[in-house]
This record gives C-alpha cells, structure tokens and sequence, in this order.
C-alpha cells in the first residue's frame, strides 16, 4: 500500500508521525482541486492560457506525486514529507 508520511521531530525531544494511505489524501487534495478549478480556469483565461493544455499538465503532476521526499527543517523542528 501507498502510504503518504510526514514526520515533525523536536529539537529537544518529541516526535509527531502521521501517515496516511496515498489513495485517502489524493481523494481529499481531488477535492480540493474540484474547489479551486472555476478560480483556476478564469485566472488561466484572463492569463491567456489553454485549459485543454493546461488540465492535462496538471494531472501528470498530480499523478506523479509517487516518490516525493521533502525534508525541511529550521533551529527548532524538522519536519520530514514523504510519500512512498
């Protein structure tokens, strides 16, 4: 199974771990995306871009999010994404 993970880790201690099936939050960020498309499409039109070149470039990044690992981290935390 999928599984999308990300992990927040303290300097002094103290780790915080979730994950999540992949197929769980690609439902919840497809949502999302239902949401945001009408303000997507007339900021795409008013930029003059095609929709019908636009949305298939979306999906392969979409569809590509398989294999991302994402650390970032500052004095304090870390904080780990990855999705495997």
């Amino acid at each position: 199974m999928i599984i999308a993970q990300i992990q927040v880790r303290r300097k002094h201690g103290g780790l915080f771990l979730f994950e999540m099936p992949l197929l769980a939050m690609r439902l919840l960020l497809l949502s999302a995306a239902l949401l945001l498309a009408p303000v997507l499409l007339i900021a795409g039109l008013a930029l003059g871009m095609n929709p019908l070149r636009v949305l298939p470039a979306l999906w392969r990044i979409f569809a590509a999010i398989k294999g991302t690992h994402i650390e970032f981290a500052d004095c304090n935390r870390s904080v780990v994404v990855q999705i495997a």
